[in-house]
């Protein structure tokens, strides 16, 4: 399930398309939308689901709810991107490194969640 709050500020429509997923079905919400986020996380100590939080570690707003939260690298993006540029390999196109320069890093402050998550 994919749905859009819309803004990076309105919480109050990011609890509610949480709590409509979770009624449909969904165990884990990722939430992908700056402050919005906020109020996918109130929704899931209201609904009872688990939420993943996004770009700082969000596990310490609230570890029962927030299960872990994804940090994006951007710091080493800029750097490889500089480095081109001086190297002269810079191309003008689309850049997908994905995971493979760890560019993705996942924390959790909940103890609770080694326990719980599969190996």
């Amino acid at each position: 399930m994919v749905k859009y709050v819309g803004s990076f500020a309105d919480t109050t429509t990011a609890k509610e398309l949480a709590l409509a997923e979770s009624e449909a079905g969904a165990d884990i919400i990722f939430a992908a939308a700056g402050g919005s986020g906020l109020g996918v996380f109130n929704a899931a100590q209201q609904g009872g689901f688990k939420a993943i939080g996004a770009d700082v570690n969000q596990c310490l707003i609230d570890p029962d709810s927030i299960m872990l939260s994804a940090i994006r690298k951007i710091d080493v993006v800029i750097k490889d991107g500089v480095k081109s540029a001086i190297d002269g390999t810079l191309e003008a196109a689309p850049w997908c490194p994905a995971l493979r320069r760890t560019l993705l890093e996942l924390q959790t402050r909940a103890p609770m969640w080694k326990s719980t998550l599969p190996a």
